[in-house]
């Protein structure tokens, strides 16, 4: 449960800090300047993506291969591949916010400065993973906690001073040097080893999973947005409300998880109950934040009543679709799982074509309870999934 903990702290400092920032920056600036966090909320999946290519999957890759030149080459290779994507990204901004039916005018800057904070904040992920992984939590929580802690005050204090614009220049600037030092502080001199093929297929399940996120709410919330206003705010409010607790429940969980599990330490019955502690803390969390917020952005009531339903059912299917998704992926790695888990997705990403406002919920909805019947199926033979009869280790079948 400690390391849970640690583990949601990181996520908590790089989701929930972003979200407090949004909605005062929606204060200090202007109220729409908020709905920029759903406006880029379908890039962070790109990031995930990635995140899982070059970070998650080489560690994996490193433990089992015991080849520790995986994890920096491909932290390099990240960055790279991480820089290009951004300069794209920025080069087309208003582009990108013209296909999400808003307006690039009002957006512009702040858009920009959402999408190379994600690529500042994408780096730091990938230290942190390689950072859990020789059990230096502590030193993770610490970086994080520094960089999102001084991001916030100067992006809020900037703007109180000067102009949008130069306040944005003189942040990125600033994060960017943070992240370069902690780099350099635990960059380590390797041979190259990419190892490629062998991190997808560690991590396989997650970049689908992602994937498919990244279109659902691409289309789902552009789709959403067309039907007005009132949808914006309700799924604005419901972003910055619940975000940061999703994070938390998925990122801490896949981590503890796999890593448990790719040294044979997995314990379900222990894992389980560690997770469902997790969340009832975050739900509780969701509830608190939507009460202090309601009154100022004041969704519309049936609206928002709908997605957090749908949001509260899936959340508590969650835990039990990553252990059992992640013992599949490590332990038992098939080709019909991933082409299940494609089909799954390819559906939710063609139920947010929907000509109706809750498209997205609908299609998040079918993946949680479509893809968590296929792993309980599959996961029936394995006996460490058996809470009544069996506790062992990850390794037993």
């Amino acid at each position: 449960m400690k390391r849970l903990l640690q583990i949601s702290l990181d996520v908590l400092l790089t989701s929930a800090l972003p979200i407090v920032m949004w909605i005062v920056l929606g204060i200090v600036v202007r109220s729409e300047i908020a709905n920029v966090f759903s406006l880029i909320y379908p890039l962070q999946y790109v990031w995930l993506i990635l995140l899982n290519l070059f970070a998650v999957g080489p560690n994996i890759t490193a433990r089992k291969l015991k080849d520790r030149n995986v994890v920096m080459t491909n932290l390099i290779m990240g960055i790279a591949v991480g820089g290009v994507l951004t300069i794209l990204l920025c080069v087309n901004v208003d582009a990108y916010i013209t296909m999400m039916n808003l307006d690039p005018v009002a957006y512009h800057d702040f858009c920009f400065y959402g999408m190379v904070w994600l690529y500042i904040s994408f780096i730091a992920w990938m230290i942190s993973q390689k950072l859990y992984y020789v059990g230096k939590n502590n030193s993770s929580n610490i970086m994080n906690l520094f960089l999102n802690g001084v991001n916030f005050l100067m992006i809020v204090g900037f703007n109180l001073m000067m102009s949008e614009w130069n306040a944005i220049t003189l942040t990125l600037t600033f994060d960017a040097v943070i992240v370069i030092v902690f780099l350099l502080k635990n960059f380590e001199k390797r041979k190259f080893s990419l190892r490629f093929l062998q991190n997808v297929k560690n991590t396989s399940f997650n970049i689908l999973d992602y994937l498919g996120l990244l279109l659902a709410y691409g289309f789902g919330f552009m789709n959403s947005f067309s039907y007005g206003e009132i949808f914006v705010v309700a799924i604005t409010f419901d972003t910055l409300t619940t975000d940061a607790q999703w994070d938390m429940l998925q990122q801490s969980i896949s981590a503890t998880a796999e890593i448990d599990i790719s040294k044979g330490k997995f314990v379900y019955r222990k894992s389980l109950t560690n997770a469902y502690k997790l969340l009832m803390i975050l739900i509780g969390s969701v509830f608190v934040m939507e009460a202090l917020l309601y009154s100022y952005y004041r969704p519309e009531l049936w609206v928002f009543l709908v997605i957090l339903a749908i949001g509260v059912v899936t959340m508590i299917l969650e835990p039990l679709i990553i252990y059992k998704q992640s013992y599949l992926q490590i332990e038992n790695n098939k080709i019909e799982h991933n082409v299940t888990r494609f089909g799954i997705k390819s559906i939710r990403v063609l139920l947010s074509l929907l000509p109706m406002p809750f498209c997205t919920y609908v299609g998040q909805l079918f993946d949680s309870v479509s893809w968590l019947t296929y792993v309980s199926i599959k996961c029936r033979k394995f006996k460490v999934f058996h809470l009544k009869r069996f506790s062992g280790r990850s390794r037993g079948r």
